[in-house]
């Protein structure tokens, strides 16, 4: 057998020398295992201690006094200024009596003048009106707010025979304003929460100053033989003059007559 043909396997790969073996730490003996590598030391840890100490004292002295809460909370807005106005108002027919609503029943009234007469009026469905009146000569308590006076109203129950419409007819004259002191009304009603109007004038035309524009107010106007309306004013209804500080809303009241009922007529033989 004569070769005939020579195939070349090939060598092995020579295998790469090992690294070199690190040179030994410092702190490593020859020979010996190596001893683990020291942690570096933290620098300021007290200071972080302190810091979050005093951190937490400022928080303590903070909730204890109730300053927190008012930092967190967001700041109220300041109430807007009370601003007076006037309601003038012309009533139709001229003789229409005009009412203005304090509340129900016990309801307060402040800003009268002590020493003049004041006269209200109690009532409501299913109840008589009533009226009552604070006389000039009435002797006023003295109190912190100022002069009260009480006035108790007893509303007697509407029946079939008497109209619960009819405010019957003023017995007193309204007061524009005097001069002296004032102080509160209170009117206590039975039946509780029965409403409460004060008398303010009569026509042809009454005005009427009101504590704030920003409250609605009602008014009743009242004339026998004619229907009674009630009226609101908002805050919407105030302008002010160009010529004037004060704002005012006017009014124009009409009644419309009621309907007369006639006895038909019978004819003679």
């Amino acid at each position: 057998g004569a070769v005939t043909r020579a195939e070349s396997i090939p060598s092995p790969e020579p295998v790469p020398e090992r690294q070199s073996r690190a040179a030994p730490s410092p702190t490593e003996v020859p020979g010996r295992p190596s001893l683990p590598q020291p942690l570096p030391r933290r620098r300021g840890g007290w200071g972080i201690w302190l810091l979050a100490a005093a951190l937490g004292l400022v928080a303590y002295v903070l909730t204890a006094t109730g300053s927190l809460d008012s930092l967190i909370a967001p700041t109220a807005e300041a109430p807007a200024p009370v601003v007076s106005g006037l309601i003038d108002v012309v009533l139709t027919p001229p003789d229409a009596q005009i009412f203005s609503f304090i509340g129900r029943g016990p309801a307060a009234v402040e800003g009268l003048a002590v020493g003049a007469a004041h006269e209200f009026i109690v009532f409501d469905q299913g109840l008589r009106p009533s009226r009552a009146i604070v006389p000039a000569t009435a002797t006023w308590a003295s109190t912190e707010g100022g002069p009260l006076y009480e006035l108790a109203v007893q509303a007697q129950p509407a029946d079939s025979s008497s109209a619960s419409t009819d405010l019957g007819l003023p017995q007193t004259e309204p007061q524009d304003g005097a001069a002296g002191p004032s102080g509160t009304v209170r009117v206590i009603t039975n039946p509780p929460a029965a409403k409460v109007y004060r008398f303010v004038g009569v026509g042809p035309s009454v005005r009427i100053p009101v504590a704030s524009i920003h409250e609605g107010q009602e008014l009743l106007v009242y004339r026998s033989g004619y229907e009674t309306r009630r009226v609101v004013i908002g805050p919407s209804d105030w302008q002010r003059p160009p010529d004037s500080e004060e704002y005012r809303a006017t009014l124009k009241v009409q009644l419309p007559a009621l309907p007369v009922s006639t006895v038909a007529e019978t004819t003679e033989d």
